[in-house]
């Protein structure tokens, strides 16, 4: 199974004028295969290569979040 990045954060370089000047910060989840481990990706906006890539801890996990949030249950007012 693939994992599943969540929604990127974008960073602009403040010292550049370029709208796409800038860094795209993406947390991915390998979602159900526990072998995966969760990394942190720092994407370059202009042209979408890959800058740089964190792995997370072995045995921290991170569950696939819409749009860049994850809230769990137990903090969900019914």
């Amino acid at each position: 199974m693939q994992p599943f990045p969540t929604e990127p954060v974008y960073i602009p370089n403040p010292l550049l004028d370029d709208e796409d000047e800038g860094v795209l910060v993406s947390i991915v989840s390998p979602y159900m295969d526990w072998d995966l481990q969760p990394f942190i990706v720092f994407l370059n906006a202009k042209d979408m290569t890959e800058i740089a890539r964190g792995y997370l801890p072995k045995k921290y996990y991170i569950p696939v979040g819409f749009h860049s949030y994850w809230v769990s249950d137990d903090n969900v007012p019914v």
